[in-house]
């Protein structure tokens, strides 16, 4: 895929799936601002510029405080003038029964995996609608529809997200901004339909034929630009 001349900022970047989605959009060309509450975040900023050769600049912080985002957004403005991309992947898990879970557990799920994506999602929202032109990827997951024992908190964060990217995609739609709830880890898709029947993902907010929603079936051809 080419993001050549793209700027993207990908959240909780150190590991995982956060890292995988840094290094395809740096392979790609992007320029990166990647996250993370981890000390990693600048080893690993160096290895994706030396590997692709391309600007990348770390950002350590608590993205759940809106004070840190703002700073994040201030950076981004500095740095590149923009965004084209934004993914928030950054979450955490504390998982527990809930008649045995602490409320300072479930509070924190939350804060980390809802309100940082609403936080983040808010500024990447005002400086692509300057541009008339975003793309912003939330990762959900299929226990967000479904539940899942032990994961109360970490559901209903999941849950949160979606109906924030609903909400949000309408308000944005008008103005070329596209939200993507991505599939989940078991094939999901984040439609709470069977494995492998289900689409690879809903696209919330790209205009399409008059229609301010639009579901992206598995198979058809996505826009990077």
């Amino acid at each position: 895929m080419d993001f050549n001349g793209k700027v993207a900022l990908v959240t909780g970047a150190t590991r995982g799936l956060g890292r995988a989605i840094a290094d395809k959009l740096a392979a790609g060309g992007a320029s990166l601002i990647i996250t993370a509450t981890s000390n990693a975040i600048e080893s690993v900023a160096a290895e994706l510029k030396e590997k692709y050769n391309v600007e990348v600049v770390s950002f350590y912080g608590d993205i759940s405080q809106e004070e840190t985002v703002k700073a994040l957004f201030k950076l981004i403005e500095e740095k590149f003038g923009k965004l084209d991309i934004c993914v928030n992947n950054a979450g955490i898990t504390k998982d527990g029964l809930s008649m045995r879970m602490s409320a300072e557990d479930f509070d924190r799920v939350l804060t980390v995996n809802l309100r940082s994506t609403f936080l983040v999602s808010k500024e990447a929202s005002m400086m692509m609608m300057r541009a008339r032109y975003g793309k912003i990827v939330n990762m959900s997951s299929i226990v967000g529809i479904q539940g899942n024992v032990g994961q109360a908190n970490y559901a209903a964060s999941k849950a949160g997200i979606i109906g924030l990217t609903k909400s949000m995609a309408v308000e944005l739609a008008k103005r070329n901004v596209t939200r993507v709830l991505c599939p989940s880890r078991r094939g999901g898709g984040g439609t709470g339909l069977p494995q492998g029947r289900c689409p690879s993902g809903y696209v919330y907010g790209q205009r399409r034929k008059g229609r301010p929603l639009h579901l992206l079936q598995r198979g058809e051809k996505r826009d990077h630009r």
